[in-house]
C-alpha cells in the first residue's frame, strides 16, 4: 500500500501545511492452521519532505523505514501475539509529528486474548 498527497496554494505557488510526504507499507504474512496461526514481517518506509510549508512553521523531514515482526499462538482457546516494532531501533519522526517528537525505538509487545 502506498500513498501520495500533493498540495499548493495555487496564488503563490506555495506548498500547503500538513500535506505528508510519499508513504508506504508493504507486508508478507505465512498463514498456517495449527499452533502458530500466522507470522508477518512488515516494511514501512516514507520519502523525505522536502516541501514543508515553511510559512506554517513547518520543516523538513527526512525519510525512513522501519521493519516490524509479529506472530500469533493459539493455544487451549488463548490467542498470543508476540511482536517487535523497529526491529533496527531507528530514531525517527513522520512530517506531521510534533518538531521535537521522535518515535519509539525498538517496541518489544505481547497480546493475550482469551475466548470464553
Amino acid at each position: 500500500m502506498a500513498s501520495y498527497t500533493r498540495g499548493e496554494n495555487r496564488s503563490t505557488g506555495a506548498p500547503l501545511a500538513t500535506i505528508p510526504p510519499v508513504e508506504g507499507t508493504a507486508s508478507l504474512r505465512y498463514t498456517r492452521a495449527r499452533l502458530l496461526q500466522w507470522a508477518e514481517v512488515e516494511v514501512q518506509g516514507t520519502a523525505r519532505q522536502d516541501r514543508p510549508a515553511t510559512t506554517a512553521g513547518e520543516v523538513a523531514t527526512p525519510g525512513f523505514v522501519v521493519v516490524n515482526a509479529r506472530l500469533m499462538v493459539s493455544l487451549a482457546r488463548t490467542d498470543l501475539t508476540i511482536g517487535v516494532d523497529n526491529i533496527g531501533d531507528r530514531a525517527y519522526r513522520r512530517h506531521l509529528d510534533p518538531l521535537l517528537l521522535r518515535r519509539p525505538g525498538r517496541n518489544l509487545y505481547l497480546r493475550v486474548r482469551r475466548g470464553l
